[in-house]
Formats: structure tokens, C-alpha cells, sequence
């Protein structure tokens, strides 16, 4: 059987909300612990993570498609 692939952490803020789980029961520590071996064999290791990672340019936006009018009152 293969062993599944484990990604390094993207972020601080990231590696810090797994540490909070496992604390909290809600992931293994054997998990945490994968994941911290990932993060440390990529170049820079834990010292080149950024503390945040921005989103991608247009994610989490919904499109809507306007039908008919502008409603009375409103001066578009």
C-alpha cells in the first residue's frame, strides 16, 4: 500500500491552526507530526512560511447575473 502524500504547511497561521486541533482532539498528533516533517525538508524550512498566504484573485466570488431593470430609485 502507498502511504498518503502529506503537503507541507502553506503558512504560519496555517502550521498554528493544525497545532490548535490537534490540541483540541480534532486531528492525530501522528498527523501534525507528518505534516511538520514535510514543512522542514522544503527549502528554508519553517523560516521561509509567510504568515498568511493571500487568496486567489476572484476566489470566494460569486457571480450573479442582473435580469431586467435597475430597481426604481437607485441611480446606477
Amino acid at each position: 500500500m502507498t502511504e498518503e502524500a502529506i503537503m507541507p504547511y502553506r503558512s504560519k497561521s496555517q502550521q498554528k491552526k493544525f497545532h490548535a486541533m490537534e490540541e483540541r482532539g480534532e486531528i492525530s498528533a501522528v498527523e501534525v507530526h507528518k505534516w511538520d516533517e514535510a514543512t522542514k525538508r522544503q527549502p528554508g524550512g519553517f523560516g521561509a512560511l509567510p504568515e498568511r498566504v493571500k487568496a486567489k484573485k476572484g476566489a470566494n466570488r460569486k457571480r450573479t447575473k442582473v435580469k431586467g431593470k435597475a430597481k426604481k430609485g437607485r441611480k446606477y
